[in-house]
């Protein structure tokens, strides 16, 4: 099994419903239980604001960026707008790109997974592959494209 996963993913966002230590804890978890071994993860990248800009529009993500959301825009985030949220955000996305791409890499069958601990994600909301799946669920970014850009 691989594991994408970065302690970088703890990001904090405040009482949310998707709060992020939880996948800090569920990796420690499967460490301690030994389902798998630190040479099972695979640290990602962040995202590339080139691949975001395959499901959203540059002015939205340069928005995001910069922190110059307006009203509307950060009430449908739903998150409070910060950097490091921003850079945690592109980091998880990119543990989703990562792990459609160790798939892909791999063929990997039906029978074996690759877990992406990732969020749903005000960078890559809409169109997305992420939390657990299999692989049959993946995306690659370039088939993300065609899904509704923001």
């Amino acid at each position: 099994m691989h594991v994408i996963y970065s302690p970088r993913y703890h990001v904090d966002i405040g009482l949310h419903v998707f709060p992020t230590r939880k996948y800090q804890l569920v990796h420690a978890r499967l460490l301690e239980d030994r389902v798998i071994a630190a040479q099972d993860v695979i640290e990602p990248q962040a995202a590339d604001w080139d691949d975001l800009a395959l499901v959203h529009t540059r002015e939205y993500l340069a928005k995001i960026r910069d922190g110059t959301l307006a009203q509307d825009d950060i009430a449908q985030l739903e998150l409070p707008w910060s950097s490091e949220m921003v850079e945690g955000f592109r980091l998880m996305v990119g543990g989703t790109i990562e792990a459609a791409r160790v798939a892909v890499r791999q063929r990997i069958s039906s029978r074996t997974s690759v877990v992406a601990f990732t969020t749903p994600s005000p960078i890559m909301a809409r169109g997305s592959v992420r939390s657990t799946t299999s692989p049959s669920r993946f995306a690659c970014s370039s088939a993300m494209a065609s899904s509704a850009r923001r």
